[in-house]
């Protein structure tokens, strides 16, 4: 038996690992962040460079934050998702729903910041809600590949 098994008390069990959901939400900001990055080459001046340098920086903190399940990780996931649904319709779409997703108590849970061990029956729950949110998954991650590929094709390298 593992030390982390051993150490848990009867019927629990040690925190569960990160979703797929959630780890194609941080690739999805930090593939936000690259565009916003990239976007004041395009357009320069101070407003732009300062604006999604701002935007930028938002997204690598919040794909950070949902890598590393931390709490703040969630409020800005959520804040980020409110901010999506003006993309009419597929960041509406996407952001609604990772509004839903944030909003499942197991996954307040899983963003809680807590250590304790989790009952077989909280560990069920996050089962059954990621198989639920499975479409949701591919989904991102097909709309990750093709952002990044978006990004590579289509971001201008400036000439020094």
């Amino acid at each position: 038996m593992s030390p982390t098994r051993a150490s848990n008390a009867p019927g629990r069990l040690p925190r569960p690992k990160r979703p797929h959901l959630v780890t194609q939400m941080a690739i999805s900001c930090f593939l936000a962040a690259a565009c916003l990055a990239a976007f004041p080459v395009m357009v320069p001046s101070a407003f732009t460079i300062a604006t999604f340098g701002v935007l930028a920086v938002l997204c690598i903190v919040t794909g950070l934050s949902l890598f590393w399940l931390m709490p703040l990780g969630r409020a800005l996931g959520t804040g980020l998702a409110g901010l999506s649904t003006i993309a009419i319709p597929v960041g509406t779409v996407m952001g609604v729903a990772a509004i839903l997703y944030f909003r499942k108590p197991v996954v307040r849970a899983l963003f809680a910041g807590d250590t304790r061990p989790w009952s077989a029956e909280e560990a069920e729950e996050l089962r059954v809600t990621n198989s639920t949110w499975a479409a949701l998954t591919i989904v991102l991650a097909v709309t990750n590949a093709l952002g990044l590929l978006l990004v590579v094709l289509f971001v201008p390298i400036p000439h020094f």
